[in-house]
């Protein structure tokens, strides 16, 4: 439902409308923590992010998304931080899923592929970031008591474990069902399309050939009988094109 709504919305309006959407919805996930034994504050604020990314069609709209991350950040981390450990990764996240939209595989196979794009989302790209911010960051750091990057790193993972399997189960798992709902939609269209075909551009050439078949019965003028012939030959050639175009559907159905 909200596949087919959006599609009745101008594309910028569209996209800016899901930028504010989601990334409220990030901000309010932000002050939901949970609690996990192993785990410290761990949210689930990157999955309207992440969901986000399979909606926005101009990338100039992840600008503006990376700054629904200054909702519920923490206090001591600087601004441009912040916005940077976001941002890069909306990018990696945004044009990887263009990669695998492109590439015309299965809903199924689509949200398997999602999962280690997402996995790659949270360590090749908001992690180290987040550990480089922290380094860069005078008030993150204790003086005299430089931490090295892997330590950090690694100090890092337990609290994203959670965070990486849900937000990859979770975000696999809807585009499995918004890739299988948009396939379904667009089958619907095609099959409203066939049927009007069927009951109004084949039906049309078909009735004035057989028209013309009864007035050649009745013709005795052979030059009228030539005209008719002519028009004959005309309306079969339309009655041709329609049915390819209507085979032509039924191949991308079942193909």
């Amino acid at each position: 439902m909200m596949q087919i709504e959006l599609e009745k919305i101008p594309l910028l309006l569209r996209d800016a409308l899901i930028t504010i959407l989601f990334g409220l919805l990030s901000g309010i996930l932000s002050k939901v923590e949970f609690q996990i034994p192993g785990i410290v504050n761990s949210d689930l604020r990157e999955i309207p992010f992440l969901i986000a990314l399979l909606y926005i069609r101009n990338p100039i709209f992840i600008f503006a998304l990376a700054l629904s991350a200054f909702i519920g950040a923490p206090a001591d981390m600087p601004i441009w931080a912040v916005y940077v450990t976001h941002l890069v990764p909306l990018f990696v996240g945004f044009f990887s899923y263009k990669l695998l939209e492109g590439s015309g595989i299965s809903s199924v196979m689509m949200g398997i592929a999602w999962i280690p794009i997402t996995v790659v989302y949270y360590l090749a790209a908001l992690l180290p970031l987040v550990v480089m911010s922290v380094s860069l960051t005078p008030s993150l750091t204790p003086p005299g008591n430089p931490k090295d990057f892997w330590d950090v790193y690694l100090s890092g993972l337990p609290t994203f474990r959670y965070e990486i399997i849900t937000s990859s189960l979770v975000t696999g798992l809807y585009l499995v069902q918004m890739r299988a709902r948009k396939k379904l939609e667009d089958t619907n269209k095609n099959l409203q399309k066939y049927a009007f075909m069927n009951s109004h551009e084949l039906r049309a050439p078909l009735a004035r050939m057989l028209g013309l078949l009864q007035l050649l019965k009745l013709e005795k003028d052979p030059e009228q009988t030539k005209i008719l012939l002519n028009l004959l030959q005309e309306t079969s050639i339309e009655l041709d094109k329609v049915i390819r175009q209507m085979n032509r559907l039924l191949e991308k159905e079942i193909f």
